[in-house]
């Protein structure tokens, strides 16, 4: 298989992923690295399950959906995120117990407010912290 120039694939195993040797890290890319970012990383299927993102942290969430490495989201980047959250495991970022509750609209409001166009990461994870996540 040969993918599109920039764009890499994901590593099947993410973060809990061993390799280090020179040649896996050209092929591969892993939370946390650089390229791992929407639009840039392709997501296999591998023995019938197709790789999902995995986002250890709150900032790696962020920078996936930062594919332009500019430091801020917009709002159409902000709704990624919103989907990314309401479909991980709750233990994640320890929402158990919690839902994320309106529309990713709501809570771009919530976030942003009326005058903002982009979040940085600061606003971002303050309005995570706002919504118990």
């Amino acid at each position: 298989f040969t993918h599109p120039e920039g764009i890499l694939m994901a590593c099947q195993y993410g973060s809990g992923c061993y390799r280090k040797n020179l040649e896996h890290l050209k092929q591969f890319v892993h939370p946390g690295d650089r390229h791992y970012r929407m639009g840039l990383v392709h997501f296999p299927t591998r023995k019938g399950v197709r790789v999902k993102p995995q986002f250890p942290t709150l900032r790696d969430l962020f920078n996936y959906c930062d594919p332009d490495e500019s430091g801020n989201i917009s709002m159409e980047e902000f709704q990624d995120a919103w989907h990314h959250l309401c479909h991980l495991p709750p233990e994640i970022f320890g929402t158990e117990g919690n839902t994320l509750e309106g529309s990713p609209l709501e809570a771009w409001k919530s976030a942003a407010g009326d005058e903002r166009s982009h979040l940085t990461f600061a606003q971002f994870a303050r309005w995570a912290s706002d919504v118990k996540i």
